[in-house]
C-alpha cells in the first residue's frame, strides 16, 4: 500500500489509453530533472494536456509533497489565478493576506510539481506567478502547457509535435505494434466506438491518409475515428477533401497546424445534424462540465424540445464532441476546451449568445436557490460537493451577469442566496468578497437600497470577519441601511454579523448580547438559517468562555441548536455546537464526554469536507490523547492539525484563551518524548491526508509505530519501504552521497534526495546515520534468522 506521501496530489484518473509519445515522455522526464520550469507548447489539439498528465504521473514519486494539477481552461478572470492555484493545492483561506502570501508560504519549503494546464489565455498572469513562485520556492518545479512559451528564466520550452504518420503508399506492417503512433491512435479510438473494428490491408492506406490529412494531430484523429460507427474509413476520408483541406506551407509551422485543427473541428461540426450543431453551441456556455438536467435547461428551446436533449447529447458523445467525466456520482459531461471555444464562437456568430448565456445564468440561480432552500437537511454534504463541481459555472455565470446590462442585481441575488458557509468551508472568502465588490460597484446603493443590496453589504462584512479584517465603519454603514429598510430578515442578519465581529475581536460580552438579539429577531420563521447560526455561535462563545455565561444558559442554547438541527438531519451547526460543548467538557475535566463530542463533530466535518472544522476537532483530540498518556498519538494528531492550520493560515491562537492548552500539550510532549521523537511524530501527522488524519483520530487502535531505534526489528519496518527505497537505504549505509546514489541508480540528484527524505520520514529517523544503523541491524537480524 503506498504511503500518504506517494499519493499526494490531485492528478485525475485517465479515462482513455495513452498512445505513443515514448520519445517525448523520455525527453520530458530528462528535462524536468534539469529545469524548474518546463513548458509544453503547441497548437490546440496537439495533445499537450495528455502528455503533461502522463509525464506528471510518471515522475510523481520524485516529489514528496505531491503533483498538483491546476486546470486553467475553466478560469476566465486573471484576477482569480492565484486563488485557483491555491484552491487546487487544497489551501483554504482564513486570512486577509490571502491568497498570494499564503501560496508563497505554503510552497516555500515544499518539494512538489505544479502542473499549470492551458495557460495561453492567462499568459501574462501565469508568467508573473511562475517567476515569483520559482524565485521564492527553492524546491518547486512547474510543468506548464500553453500555445506560447512564458519567455522567462529558467524556462525550457518543449514543442509538442504531432503524432508520427506513415509515408504515402506505405504497406501495412504485419505486427500491429509496428504502426505509426497516429494510426495506432485512430485504431484505439475507433475500437472504443466500434469494438469489432479491424485494421486490414485494404483500409490501412486510407487510415494512414486520414492521419496525414489532419497532420497527425491527436484531437483531429480522435474526431475522425469517432465516425467509424456510421462511416467507413473511405467515407471519412472523402469528407476530408476540400474545402476542409488546407494548403500547407513548407515546414509545417505551428500556425499551419493550428489552422488544420480548426479546419478539422469545422469538418466535424459540419457533419453534425443541425440540431446537434445548435446544442454544441449552447453546451459551450458551460465551464468545467455539466449534468444532463443542466443541458436540458440551457439547451432546450422552441427548436429543441426538452425530451429530445438526451438523444442529441448522446449523439454528441458518440462523436467525441462531449465526453463523460467518470468518477462523479452525478454522471457529469464535459466538452474539450478547444471544442468549447469553437462552439462559443459559433454561438456569438449566430447572435444567440446573450440569450443562451442568460439561460445558463438562470440555471445557476436555480441551483443556488435549491441549495439555500434545502440547506437545513441531511443533504448538506451533497450540496457542498455539488457546488464544488459547479464552481466554474458559478464563476462563468457571475462574470456574464456583470457584463450584461442590468445584470448586477442578478449577480447580487446569486451571491446572497448561496449559503455563506460555502465560501467559509471552502476557504474562498477572498473570492466571495471579490464578486461582491464587483457586483456592488455596478449596483450602487444610492438613496433607496434594496434588501438584496444590504444583505450583500452585510455578507461582505461577514466574510471579512473570517479574514480577520472586520471593518466596524463599513459594518455600521450597512447596519444603518438595514435599519432604514426595517426588514426583519435583514435586521437579524445585521445583528448576527455584529455579534460575529464582536466575538472575533474579543468583545465577548457584546458578542453574547448581540447574538441573543439576532436569534430572537430571526425566530418564528423569520429566517431559520440565521436563527440556528446565531444560536450555534452563541453556544461556542459561552462554551469556550465560561466566565461570560452560566451552565444552564449554555445547555439551553446547545439544546436549541440540536432541536433545530437533529429533526431535519442538519450537521453543519451540530458540528460546531458539539465542538464548543466538547471544549467546555475538556475545561471541566470530563475527558470521556469531550472525546465523544469531538469525535462526532469530526465525522460530520469530514462529511462536509470542512477542513476548518476538522482542524478544530483534531486539536483537542490531541490534548485528550496526551492526557491519557498516548504521547506518540497526541504528537501525530498535533502534526495533522498543524498541517491544516498552515493551509488555513490560522491556528489555535484564533481563540486566545485556548492557546494555553495547545502550548501546554506541545511542551509536555516534547519534554517527555524528546525533540527527535516528537518532531518525527509531528512530521508523520503532517504528511497524513485529511481523510487519513480523520481515520487515525477516530480509531482507538490506529497509529503509527513510535520512531524506531537502530535495534528495531526490521521485519515490520522493511514493509514500509519500496524496493527502490531499500536500494537507496543500502547505498546510504555504504556512506554514499546523494550525488553518488543518483549516479549509481541513474536518477537525478533531486530524486535521490527525495528518496532519502521519504526513507527517514517513514522510519521516523532524523539523520542518515540512523538509516545506516537500521540497515546494519536488518542485515544482522536476517543473518541470525538464517
Amino acid at each position: 500500500m503506498p504511503s500518504a506521501l506517494e499519493t499526494l496530489g490531485n492528478l485525475p484518473m485517465e479515462l482513455t489509453s495513452f498512445v505513443g509519445r515514448r520519445e517525448e515522455l523520455s525527453d520530458g522526464r530528462r528535462l524536468l530533472s534539469q529545469t524548474r520550469l518546463l513548458t509544453l507548447v503547441g497548437p490546440g489539439g496537439v495533445g499537450k494536456t495528455r502528455l503533461a498528465l502522463c509525464l506528471a504521473a510518471g515522475v510523481r514519486r520524485a516529489f514528496p509533497d505531491g503533483v498538483w494539477l491546476v486546470e486553467l481552461d475553466q478560469l476566465a478572470d486573471p484576477r482569480l489565478l492565484v486563488q485557483a492555484v491555491a484552491t487546487a493545492l487544497g489551501l483554504r483561506e482564513r486570512a486577509a493576506d490571502w491568497p498570494a502570501e499564503l501560496l508563497r508560504a505554503h510552497l516555500a519549503s515544499r518539494h512538489l510539481l505544479l502542473v499549470l494546464d492551458n495557460c495561453e489565455h492567462l499568459l501574462d498572469g501565469c508568467r508573473k506567478l511562475a517567476d515569483r513562485l520559482l524565485r521564492e520556492s527553492r524546491y518547486l518545479r512547474v510543468l506548464a502547457t500553453s500555445r506560447e512559451s512564458f519567455g522567462i528564466l529558467p524556462e525550457v520550452t518543449f514543442p509538442v509535435p504531432p503524432l508520427p504518420v506513415s509515408v504515402a503508399g506505405a504497406v501495412a506492417p504485419a505486427a500491429e505494434r509496428g504502426h505509426p503512433d497516429a494510426v495506432r491512435l485512430f485504431l484505439d479510438r475507433a475500437r472504443q466506438v466500434s469494438p469489432g473494428f479491424r485494421l486490414t490491408d485494404d483500409n490501412y492506406g486510407v487510415i494512414s491518409e486520414i492521419c496525414r490529412r489532419v497532420d497527425g494531430l491527436p484531437l483531429a484523429i480522435e474526431l475522425a475515428a469517432a465516425r467509424v460507427r456510421v462511416l467507413d474509413p473511405q467515407q471519412i476520408l472523402a469528407r476530408l477533401e476540400p474545402p476542409y483541406r488546407l494548403l500547407k506551407r513548407a515546414g509545417g509551422s505551428s500556425s499551419d497546424r493550428h489552422g488544420t485543427i480548426v479546419d478539422s473541428i469545422r469538418w466535424s461540426y459540419d457533419l453534425c445534424a443541425g440540431v446537434e450543431q445548435k446544442l454544441w453551441e449552447r453546451l459551450a456556455t458551460f465551464s468545467g462540465g455539466f449534468e444532463l438536467e443542466a443541458a436540458e435547461v440551457v439547451g432546450a428551446d422552441e427548436d429543441l424540445a426538452v425530451e429530445d436533449v438526451l438523444d442529441v447529447v448522446s449523439a454528441l458523445v458518440s462523436k467525441s464532441i462531449v465526453v463523460r467525466q467518470e468518477g462523479t456520482r452525478t454522471g457529469r459531461l464535459k466538452m474539450l476546451e478547444v471544442l468549447r471555444a469553437f462552439g462559443l464562437e459559433r454561438l456569438r456568430e449566430s447572435g444567440a449568445g446573450v440569450v443562451v448565456r442568460r439561460r445558463h445564468l438562470g440555471h445557476v440561480e436555480q441551483l443556488v436557490g435549491g441549495m439555500e432552500s434545502d440547506w437545513v437537511s441531511p443533504r448538506q454534504g451533497e450540496w457542498l460537493a455539488r457546488i464544488d463541481l459547479e464552481h466554474a459555472n458559478l464563476r462563468a455565470a457571475l462574470d456574464f451577469a456583470l457584463t450584461d446590462p442590468d445584470g448586477a442585481p442578478r449577480a447580487l441575488t446569486v451571491l446572497v442566496t448561496l449559503p455563506h458557509y460555502y465560501w467559509w468551508t471552502r476557504g474562498l472568502l477572498a473570492e466571495g468578497r471579490y464578486w461582491l465588490g464587483r457586483a456592488l460597484s455596478q449596483a450602487p446603493v444610492g438613496s433607496g437600497p434594496s434588501p438584496v443590496q444590504v444583505r450583500a453589504l452585510l455578507l461582505d462584512s461577514q466574510l471579512a470577519v473570517g479574514q480577520g479584517v472586520f471593518d466596524p465603519e463599513a459594518f455600521r454603514a450597512a447596519s444603518e441601511l438595514a435599519q432604514q429598510l426595517g426588514d426583519p430578515r435583514t435586521l437579524a442578519l445585521a445583528s448576527y454579523v455584529e455579534g460575529l465581529g464582536a466575538l472575533w475581536t474579543g468583545d465577548l460580552h457584546t458578542a453574547r448580547s448581540v447574538l441573543r438579539r439576532a436569534s430572537r429577531t430571526a425566530a418564528g420563521g423569520v429566517d431559520p438559517d440565521i436563527e440556528i447560526e446565531a444560536l450555534t455561535v452563541l453556544t461556542v462563545t459561552m462554551a469556550t468562555n465560561a466566565d461570560i455565561g452560566d451552565p444552564d444558559e449554555l445547555q439551553a442554547c446547545y439544546a436549541a441548536v440540536l432541536d433545530r438541527s437533529e429533526p431535519p438531519g442538519e450537521i453543519f451547526h451540530r458540528t460546531y455546537a458539539h465542538w464548543g460543548v466538547g471544549i467546555a467538557a475538556w475545561c471541566a475535566g470530563d475527558l470521556a464526554r469531550a472525546l465523544q463530542l469531538h469525535r462526532e463533530a469530526l465525522r460530520w466535518a469530514l462529511d462536509l469536507d470542512d477542513r476548518n472544522g476538522i482542524a478544530w476537532c483534531l486539536e483537542p483530540l490531541a490534548w485528550i490523547a496526551a492526557a491519557h498518556g498516548q504521547l506518540d498519538r497526541a504528537a501525530t494528531l498535533l502534526g495533522a492539525a498543524a498541517a491544516l492550520w498552515n493551509a488555513l493560515r490560522t491556528g489555535p491562537e484564533a481563540f486566545h484563551h485556548l492557546q494555553a492548552y495547545h502550548v501546554d500539550c506541545d511542551r509536555r510532549l516534547r519534554d517527555t518524548l524528546g525533540d527527535a521523537a516528537f518532531d518525527a511524530a509531528m512530521r508523520r501527522g503532517s504528511h497524513l491526508s485529511t481523510a487519513e488524519a480523520v481515520q487515525f483520530a477516530l480509531d482507538d487502535k490506529a497509529g503509527r509505530p513510535s520512531p524506531p531505534s537502530a535495534s528495531t526489528s526490521p521485519a515490520s519496518d522493511d514493509d514500509l519501504l519500496t524496493r527502490r527505497e531499500r536500494q537507496v537505504a543500502m547505498l546510504v549505509a555504504e556512506g554514499r552521497s546523494n550525488k553518488d546514489i543518483a549516479a549509481s541508480l541513474v536518477i537525478s540528484q533531486r530524486t535521490a534526495e527525495g528518496h532519502v527524505e521519504r526513507i527517514m520520514m517513514k522510519l521516523g529517523f532524523t539523520s542518515r546515520a540512523q538509516v545506516a544503523a537500521w540497515v546494519v541491524s536488518r542485515r544482522g537480524d536476517q543473518s541470525g534468522a538464517g
